[in-house]
């Protein structure tokens, strides 16, 4: 990914709301997307589980799973 003009959001193959967005300064942030208050009536809510480089890709979907 590259920093541009807008944010990017990667989503992840296997673990379903778990992505990383890259800002437009280069800034890569792990997120996780749930819904609050169960299934698909809740509200759509997002996370950010922490910056990449300080959060392995690993760690990351540990702490996503847990959304």
């Amino acid at each position: 990914m590259r920093p541009g003009e807008e944010r990017v959001i990667v989503w992840d193959a296997d673990l379903s709301g778990f992505g990383v967005a890259d800002r437009a300064l280069g800034r890569k942030t792990f997120i996780a997307r749930y819904r609050a208050g169960g299934g698909r009536t809740g509200k759509l809510r997002q996370a950010t589980i922490g910056r990449y480089g300080t959060l392995t890709v690993d760690e990351a979907r540990t702490k996503a799973a847990g959304f």
